[in-house]
């Protein structure tokens, strides 16, 4: 729970300065965190967030959406022609929700190799069949995926981290 408070903490944070530009993409650091994020017009959030302490990256959205704590959501992706069904698990937050996704390898073969715009849909009231869809660009994304995972693999751990 722990890694998403900070994950939710990067997002948030207006301390959280970008430390480079990738298209439409952007590398930033709080902490125990380096995350390739970017940010639709939305205003929500598709990240991919390395732990420096624990070597480690997760793919994570961000929509403004509230969910249950620990509860698993379906998702579809959509990409380059291709879909998948993905499980996201909530971190709830009073400052903004966060879904990561279950599965990394699953989510690396959605998300690593589109081009353009990926969409997510994520269903919001199964009683009603109603669901958001949240589109996201693509541009940049490897080069500041690799920037991130490479930055996460020399960065210096934090000290006195408890994550």
């Amino acid at each position: 729970m722990k890694n998403f408070l900070v994950l939710a903490a990067l997002m948030l944070s207006p301390t959280a300065l970008a430390e480079e530009a990738f298209q439409d993409w952007t590398v930033d650091r709080a902490g125990n965190v380096i995350a390739a994020q970017t940010v639709n017009a939305s205003g929500g959030t598709l990240l991919y967030a390395c732990y420096i302490t624990e070597q480690k990256c997760v793919y994570a959205i961000s929509t403004g959406l509230s969910c249950e704590d620990g509860s698993t959501y379906m998702s579809l992706v959509n990409s380059s022609g291709k879909g998948s069904a993905l499980m996201l698990q909530c971190a709830a937050d009073p400052e903004g929700d966060l879904m990561v996704f279950s599965d990394h390898d699953e989510a690396a073969r959605a998300i690593d190799h589109a081009s353009g715009i990926i969409g997510i849909a994520i269903p919001t009231d199964q009683a009603t069949g109603s669901f958001h869809a949240f589109k996201f660009s693509m541009r940049g994304f490897t080069a500041a995926s690799q920037r991130a995972a490479s930055l996460t693999q020399s960065a210096e751990k934090p000290r006195n981290s408890t994550l």
